[in-house]
């Protein structure tokens, strides 16, 4: 549902044991309408955990939706390390940009969000997140 927030996302998924795999969380979200765009995107330790999690959620009805079904796809970033790179210079990262909008890292030893890298260069915000 796009009602859900990153929150309770990664609480669900940390309540099934999958807290010290994900490394990189993002939900992308409609800034005007504030509403999530219907997917996200994870990134797990390992091909190993990721093949595990995806026969977790699969097909999965996940506590908020009420009919429908998670799912999962490969996205056509792939890894930790190619995800920040991605987007720590995107738009979503600007300093105007609520924290609960931006994309997530984890410390998988602890499970802990810790800060994302700097942005390589400035990057400008698309719209007026407060307006």
């Amino acid at each position: 549902p796009k009602r859900v927030t990153a929150a309770q996302l990664l609480k669900v998924w940390h309540d099934m044991g999958f807290r010290p795999s994900i490394d990189f969380f993002h939900l992308p979200v409609d800034f005007r309408k504030r509403i999530n765009l219907g997917y996200c995107f994870v990134n797990l330790i390992s091909a190993e955990h990721a093949a595990t999690f995806r026969t977790y959620i699969d097909g999965v009805k996940l506590p908020f939706m009420k009919s429908r079904k998670a799912g999962t796809s490969a996205a056509r970033v792939q890894g930790f390390a190619a995800n920040v790179w991605h987007f720590r210079s995107a738009v979503v990262m600007d300093r105007t940009v609520p924290p609960e909008y931006k994309p997530m890292i984890f410390d998988t030893s602890t499970g802990a969000q810790v800060p994302f890298p700097p942005p390589a260069a400035s990057a400008q915000p698309a719209l007026d997140y407060n307006a």
